[in-house]
């Protein structure tokens, strides 16, 4: 997708032509799912949206700010969204 939009991850534009693409529009309480700690988490904060690292068993990397939920894969990561959504 980088290539096609011509900007990469962290850069802002990048997740707002992502929520573009899904027919969205960046807003604050929004999520990002994503396993970089720095494009995916660090890029989703400047963009002002909540974080969840798919961490597939790894710790996290020292430094940077955690994300707000640390989930193992995908499917822990939404059910881990949804329990915050209630």
């Amino acid at each position: 997708m980088s290539e096609e939009i011509g900007v990469r991850k962290p850069a802002y534009e990048h997740f707002e032509a992502a929520a573009s693409l899904c027919g969205a529009r960046l807003s604050p309480g929004g999520w990002m799912v994503g396993d970089n700690p720095e494009t995916d988490m660090e890029g989703a904060r400047a963009a002002g949206l909540r974080t969840v690292w798919v961490s597939a068993g790894h710790g996290w990397t020292g430094g940077l700010r955690e994300p707000d939920i640390v989930a193992r894969g995908a499917l822990e990561a939404i059910e881990a969204m949804r329990a915050v959504a209630v």
